[in-house]
């Protein structure tokens, strides 16, 4: 009895290459988006001792490491599937959140 599975590989059409571009930014992108955000969350123990208080920069400075791994699990997840503009995106998403949280920590201690 010979029965035929409509997924098997050899009737699959070939998929197009994975975008090598995109791969190297994911790589950089996540390098650069989560160690100033570890050097962040690390400073936030530093301010907590210090005068022992939890306010609002304690937990965001704790949370932005989770805001980053949301979105460095689901680049790689779209990059799986071959789903590059969402990959494109959500890589990009650490080194937003990064430039904003320079600016607003920047931009406190200046004014």
């Amino acid at each position: 009895m010979n029965v035929s599975n409509s997924t098997d590989s050899a009737s699959a059409a070939p998929q197009p290459p994975r975008s090598k571009a995109l791969l190297a930014w994911m790589i950089v992108s996540q390098i650069l988006g989560v160690i100033p955000i570890l050097v962040l969350a690390g400073l936030g123990v530093f301010g907590f001792l210090l005068d022992g208080s939890m306010n609002f920069s304690f937990f965001l400075q704790f949370l932005s490491p989770l805001f980053m791994l949301i979105p460095l699990v689901g680049s790689w997840v779209a990059y799986g599937k071959r789903n590059e503009k969402l990959a494109w995106i959500l890589t990009s998403l650490p080194i937003l959140y990064v430039c904003l949280d320079v600016m607003f920590v920047w931009g406190f201690m200046l004014f």
